[in-house]
């Protein structure tokens, strides 16, 4: 007979188990979840039913949607239908490049602007040259200019440069040669003042040297004069030697020993000679 209640009792909790998991009406996309009691205890125990389950973590009032009414000390589990997520699939390999479509049509060409209206009337430009100074083969060497001290004007590079020449037809000297420096003592490389209207000409050999039109600001600290008495630099000057002025032979005197200065200043300007032959001539355009 123990037997017999043993196994009504089984198929009892079977049909418990059964019968709850028929899922209630609920939302589209919402979760199923079950839940059911867990048994705390040891050995058998009956339910509010009357049904018995194998002892402490067994499983018994399963519900569909809904917590159930569990013993006093049991608990309340639940799970869903859906299970965890698995480990993201490696990537694809790359899909292989379209084909290039095909090239658009010509759009049509737009309709021709008006026609602007005429600009002012330009500044009228400056005669031409009334006389050219040529070497003796007929090149070209500058405009004929009549200041005693230069003969011709000439542009080289982007200045316009004033060439001393001498009576005799051929280059004169010009003065000076003046070099700034950025040392104390006239060493390092040289340069020379910017000029941008007009740069006076040294002749030295076959070589013209020439201010440039532009240039960027340097700290003067000496400068150099040549052809000069370099023996008798401070002498000549009024100075001190090694205080004021600095000869270095053999015909250069450096002014030194007074205030950084900031100069324009640029790079010499050179330009070569040497494809001018003497002697040189006047010719009066008509």
């Amino acid at each position: 007979m123990g037997r017999t209640a043993r196994s009504t009792g089984l198929l009892v909790v079977c049909f418990g188990l059964i019968a709850p998991l028929v899922p209630p009406a609920r939302a589209a996309g919402q979760p199923l979840i079950f839940y059911a009691c867990v048994n705390a205890g040891k050995g058998e125990r009956g339910d509010e039913g009357g049904n018995t389950d194998s002892g402490g973590g067994s499983l018994y009032n399963q519900r569909v949607g809904t917590p159930p009414q569990c013993r006093k000390g049991d608990t309340v589990t639940s799970w869903n239908q859906t299970g965890p997520q698995g480990p993201q699939g490696s990537q694809g390999t790359q899909g292989s490049i379209g084909p290039q479509g095909p090239q658009g049509p010509i759009g049509l060409t737009g309709a021709t602007g008006p026609q602007g209206p005429q600009g002012p009337p330009g500044i009228p430009g400056i005669s031409g040259p009334a006389a050219v100074v040529k070497d003796a083969n007929g090149t070209f060497i500058g405009v004929f200019s009549s200041d005693g001290r230069f003969g011709a004007l000439r542009g080289v590079s982007d200045s316009t440069v004033a060439i001393p020449l001498t009576a005799l037809g051929d280059f004169g000297q010009g003065g000076l040669l003046v070099f700034n420096y950025k040392s104390p003592d006239c060493s390092g490389p040289g340069f020379m003042n910017v000029s941008p209207l007009l740069s006076f000409g040294v002749v030295r050999g076959t070589i013209l040297y020439y201010n440039p039109r532009s240039g960027f600001t340097i700290t003067l600290r000496s400068y150099s004069r040549s052809p000069d008495d370099s023996l008798n630099c401070a002498k000549n000057n009024g100075g001190v030697e090694g205080v004021d002025w600095l000869g270095i032979p053999p015909d250069i005197c450096c002014r030194i020993g007074f205030p950084p200065v900031p100069i324009p200043s640029a790079p010499p300007g050179i330009f070569d000679l040497s494809g001018f032959t003497p002697p040189f001539h006047v010719e009066v355009q008509p």
